[in-house]
């Protein structure tokens, strides 16, 4: 009843054991970490309103009421803010 060890099997077994060994003394990395952030730190106030506060959203506004205006269109034109990814729609009737 005694099976032979052979080199596939060992390898099997070093890696199975070196994997449970890593997952078992593996941490979070703080790469990935988050942190919260007080809305009233500068840092806080940047990404809780990052279009608003450079004015972002209101140019890209203009630049979409000026394009309806000049091809004379009616209906709506949309884009998306490059900086927060917001759907930015303008209608004109």
């Amino acid at each position: 009843m005694h099976e032979t060890i052979n080199r596939r099997n060992a390898l099997r077994s070093a890696v199975g054991l070196a994997g449970s060994m890593l997952l078992l003394s593996s941490r979070a990395s703080p790469a990935f970490s988050n942190e919260i952030v007080a809305p009233e730190n500068p840092t806080g106030i940047v990404l809780g309103t990052p279009c608003e506060s450079r004015g972002r959203h209101p140019a890209i506004f203009a630049s979409l009421r000026r394009h309806l205006e000049v091809h004379g269109t009616e209906g709506s034109a949309s884009q998306a803010c490059p900086y927060c990814q917001c759907r930015l729609t303008v209608t004109r009737k």
